[in-house]
């Protein structure tokens, strides 16, 4: 047998639980039940179900168009200015602030 100082939860009263326990007066009589229907199996569609299928469509040909957009001008940029090295960023981080500088300059005129 355990014993207990106290419990808390929700339990039957019968007769044979009144006389092994000093039970106190249950403040809570619910005869009601909420019940649910059971969980239905993992699908593998289920991940598709958050979005329409027209929604995963144009996402699928927008990210189609922007790949082949970066492709293509990634492709196109000049190959002097490609940064490959430390030394390389710094110069650009340099060029930058210059032409951030002179356009300031040109627009308080």
């Amino acid at each position: 047998m355990v014993l207990a100082d106290i419990g808390i939860g929700e339990i039957e009263l019968n007769y044979d639980r009144r006389e092994a326990v000093d039970l106190t007066y249950p403040y809570i009589i619910d005869d009601i039940t909420f019940t649910s229907p059971p969980p239905k199996l993992y699908q593998t569609t289920s991940l598709f179900k958050p979005f329409d299928t027209n929604v995963w469509i144009w996402s699928l040909v927008m990210i189609a168009i922007t790949s082949t957009l970066l492709r293509i001008s990634s492709g196109t940029s000049n190959s002097e200015h490609k940064i490959q090295t430390i030394e390389d960023l710094a110069n650009a981080q340099e060029s930058g602030i210059r032409h951030l500088n002179i356009t300031q300059e040109l627009a308080n005129i």
